[in-house]
């Protein structure tokens, strides 16, 4: 937002924080391509970690199943 004051004065609520970004790209899900795994995420899945991030579908102990 160029302007943070505009929603604090008319009735939107406080501005807890501001962030700045540089312009990127959005590509379709079928055209991204992930970046390699780190070496020390291959070492933690070789030591059996459960790694969230490459998980299919997540279940927690309440609550809906994540995927």
């Amino acid at each position: 937002m160029d302007d943070p004051s505009a929603l604090a004065n008319h009735g939107g609520g406080t501005i807890l924080t501001e962030a700045r970004s540089l312009p990127f790209d959005v590509y379709p899900y079928r055209d991204y391509v992930a970046p390699a795994q780190t070496p020390l995420t291959q070492y933690f899945l070789q030591q059996g970690a459960r790694m969230y991030a490459f998980a299919t579908q997540i279940r927690f102990a309440r609550g809906p199943t994540l995927s």
